[in-house]
């Protein structure tokens, strides 16, 4: 049985005598991102870390989570955390959110922060160059500016996005 998981990394299924395909860098890089942010399933885990909301409700990523500064390249330390809600509650656009649904936050992805003044040249935070699968958005492709004056790149390693693992929105999210 073969198994597609969130990263995109396909496995072989044990005693089934199917050969198991070799994770390549890049796999590894984002199964190492989802492993370290893991415990931040749990909103009060990351609160008690020192994430708090800092963006409104935004359609098509959720609400915006960081510790400290959100400025940050740290490949397993992400500087911001993106929650989608679960269905239960449904925030308007620029709503924000209400600590009373911390339950009803789901981990989706990370983000990486910089200054706008990188925009010309972001940092190379995974190595997607020579991957063997088509990622829809390369890491270079999925940095984006943002009016506030940074530049984001999340990685959906908590949500499938099938726009892309970089690609900032991700379309099964409202």
């Amino acid at each position: 049985m073969l198994k597609t998981f969130g990263g995109g990394l396909v496995l072989g299924a044990a005693g089934t005598g199917l050969a198991t395909a070799q994770p390549d860098e890049l796999s590894h890089q984002l199964n190492a991102v989802r492993a370290a942010t893991r415990n931040y399933r749990d909103i009060e885990t990351a609160r008690e870390e020192g994430y708090g909301a800092v963006s409104p409700y935004v359609p098509g990523m959720g609400f915006h989570f960081a510790e400290g500064s959100p400025f940050g390249t740290d490949r397993e330390d992400p500087p911001v955390l993106v929650y989608f809600t679960n269905g239960d509650y449904n925030p308007d656009p620029g709503d924000a959110h209400d600590c009373d649904h911390d339950d009803d936050l789901v981990l989706g992805a990370v983000e990486y922060l910089v200054p706008s003044d990188q925009t010309d040249d972001p940092p190379d935070v995974f190595n997607d160059e020579d991957g063997p699968r088509d990622l829809h958005v390369t890491e270079a492709e999925g940095w984006h500016f943002e009016e506030e004056g940074f530049t984001g790149l999340h990685a959906w390693v908590h949500r499938g996005n099938p726009a892309g693992v970089f690609h900032h929105t991700n379309p099964t999210i409202d």
